[in-house]
């Protein structure tokens, strides 16, 4: 496990007792970003997610000691093989790799493209000629997806400012490139129900060819793109400051300030920083040249 670093994720399921975990032992794997999974008809599994430094294995409770013996197959995640060993169930490594915003040239012109809104069924066209036919007074396109821990943290604020600013006249659209041949979960069906729940006030759309991604050069699940009422790029980059792995505060301030240049016809004038988050999930074998 020495050689694992924070842009790779692997899991790895690991059969339990059928008894429940002690408070304490729970506790402990909590405290290590492992997350205890309890299933109706099989062995409970103890499910890493994202790692971030090294897991000692020697402080955990003696009944999930046996990961130790897992350790070996994260050797493997380099030639993304399938392992399975002594103690642990199966491993299945994932790419999950932290990329940054390409940061579009500015003034770029908005790539038209046409896709199915998960939410209504209806297709939703954007071009700049749709932008003028709807009195839209500037654009969001933004590149999300439903697991990304990154979309994740800021989503309930995000979702909150997307909202208010389709009622200020700005035509917003949510875009998911994401495979499901790699990612189901992130398929229309929980697209949909997603919207639903969290009420979206703009269409969220399925990019299932990822050709949309791959022309406004898109890296990142979040990764944000503003144009004007005229249809040029006046803005790429963050929702905030706000992190995963930081304190800070989740009020989308970057996206908001040049939401309200583009509103007033002015220049957005503040630094242009780039998105940060895991990317995009290409099918295999179609990725981008700039992944």
């Amino acid at each position: 496990a020495d050689s694992i670093q924070s842009k790779m994720i692997g899991f790895v399921s690991v059969p339990l007792p059928h008894s429940k975990l002690s408070s304490a032992s729970a506790a402990a794997v909590s405290k290590r970003s492992v997350s205890c999974q309890q299933g109706s008809a099989a062995p409970s599994q103890l499910r890493f997610g994202h790692f971030r430094g090294l897991l000692n294995v020697a402080k955990l409770p003696p009944t999930l000691r046996s990961v130790k013996s897992a350790s070996a197959a994260f050797r493997n995640l380099s030639a993304g093989s399938r392992a399975t060993s002594q103690g642990f169930h199966s491993f299945t490594p994932l790419k999950m790799v932290r990329k940054e915003s390409t940061m579009l040239d500015l003034e770029t012109d908005i790539i038209p493209f046409k896709l199915e809104d998960a939410i209504s069924g209806e297709t939703i066209t954007v071009s700049k000629e749709s932008l003028t036919k709807a009195g839209a007074k500037g654009l969001l396109v933004m590149f999300v997806c439903n697991h990304c821990p990154f979309v994740v943290h800021i989503r309930d604020k995000l979702v909150e400012l997307c909202n208010e600013y389709v009622a200020k006249g700005i035509q917003v659209v949510a875009v998911n490139s994401n495979s499901i041949v790699t990612h189901p979960q992130d398929g229309p069906e929980n697209m949909a129900k997603l919207g639903k729940d969290m009420a979206f006030a703009f269409p969220y759309v399925f990019d299932a060819t990822q050709e949309v991604a791959k022309a406004y050069r898109a890296a990142c699940t979040p990764d944000f793109y503003v144009f004007d009422a005229a249809g040029a790029l006046a803005y790429r980059g963050q929702f905030d400051d706000a992190r995963p792995s930081k304190d800070t505060p989740v009020t989308g301030a970057s996206l908001r300030a040049a939401l309200d240049d583009v509103l007033a016809g002015r220049k957005v004038v503040d630094m242009q920083r780039p998105s940060i988050g895991c990317n995009i999930k290409w099918t295999p074998g179609s990725e981008p040249d700039y992944f």
